[in-house]
């Protein structure tokens, strides 16, 4: 399975793509996790995290901090 992620944005990308993944970690990515080459991450809906989840969220990618 780890391989399949890890080769996904290389796969996808030649067919000009981007690759995005869903975020089960919570944040939380695996190490090397963001240098995978996936462009976007869906983290659910606002409804799921709560509006304070998901401000800390978008936060704590922007900040490059991820997890």
């Amino acid at each position: 399975m780890v391989e399949i992620l890890n080769g996904f944005p290389e796969r996808v990308a030649q067919f000009g793509k981007p690759a995005g993944i869903t975020d089960v970690w919570g944040l939380n990515t695996p190490p090397g996790g963001e240098t995978l080459g996936y462009r976007f991450i869906n983290i659910g809906t606002i409804a799921h995290l709560g509006l304070d989840g998901a401000t800390d969220a978008f936060e704590r990618l922007r900040s490059g901090q991820g997890g």
